[in-house]
């Protein structure tokens, strides 16, 4: 049985996805920091015989996120995806989603990302101290997204960027920092769905004019130097094999993979 989940679902919930809490980054963030009475943000779990949550679905704007133990009722999940409006994208460790390749949902081909978690900053890693890295609030989110919207490599994601980053710096759930040039915002990187325990490190990006030049780095380095400070373990996924090399030489260990799919308007 597939129905919405409230506060008094919480501890069941938190027995599911506290097995894999870096993979259910997402998920305890919306949680800890939204609750059950958001229009942005609906949990729909899965029942077994027992009572216990198996599987949960998480819908935070259009972004889908599942999270399951083994079986799931992905017929009643497609379902619950279907009766929002397009574009809609799902998320999640490799190992569940990959399951909805192929469905009426039309996923065909995800983006894969190796995830890798951070709980100590290698001291080797070192970047140019003359590099002046910002700390980013709500009034820059506008060059934030104007950086963003140049750059190839974003040109599939979430066509809600601005609206969940203003939402995430109001709510305390994000922090950015970024490096400017004559005002313009070039290189930038923050976390997402911070929770008691962790945070993601997303949206790394540089203007293809200033790579190489150790920018995102510097905009990295602050960033986990600040979270770490609070007690935070960082996870992030990555793509590129350039990028992958950094976040080693920083510290980041790889624990698996997460998929990306994303359902276009036909």
């Amino acid at each position: 049985m597939i129905r919405k989940l409230t506060e008094k679902d919480n501890n069941n919930l938190m027995n599911l996805i506290m097995e894999e809490p870096e993979y259910n980054l997402y998920i305890i963030g919306d949680v800890e920091n939204f609750g059950y009475s958001q229009d942005f943000l609906e949990l729909y779990g899965e029942f077994d015989e027992y009572d216990v949550i198996s599987a949960v679905l998480v819908r935070y704007f259009n972004i889908f996120n599942l999270y399951a133990k083994d079986r799931f009722d992905m017929n009643g999940f497609i379902n619950i995806i279907k009766s929002y409006d397009k574009p809609r994208m799902l998320v999640g460790k490799t190992q569940i989603i990959s399951r909805f390749e192929g469905s009426s949902l039309g996923f065909n081909k995800s983006e894969l990302h190796h995830f890798a978690v951070l709980r100590e900053i290698k001291s080797a890693f070192q970047v140019d101290k003359k590099i002046i890295v910002k700390k980013a609030n709500i009034d820059d989110v506008e060059r934030i997204a104007d950086l963003r919207n140049v750059i190839s490599e974003f040109s599939s994601g979430s066509n809600n960027f601005k609206e969940i980053l203003l939402n995430d710096f109001k709510a305390g759930t994000a922090h950015g920092y970024y490096v400017e040039v004559e005002g313009d915002i070039v290189s930038y990187a923050q976390t997402s769905a911070e929770n008691s325990k962790s945070a993601m490190v997303v949206s790394v990006m540089t203007d293809k004019k200033y790579r190489k030049k150790g920018l995102a780095s510097a905009c990295i380095k602050v960033l986990c130097d600040d979270l770490i400070k609070q007690g935070k373990t960082l996870c992030l996924f990555y793509r590129n094999p350039e990028a992958g090399s950094i976040y080693r030489r920083l510290g980041f260990k790889e624990i698996g993979l997460w998929s990306m799919y994303v359902e276009m308007e036909k």
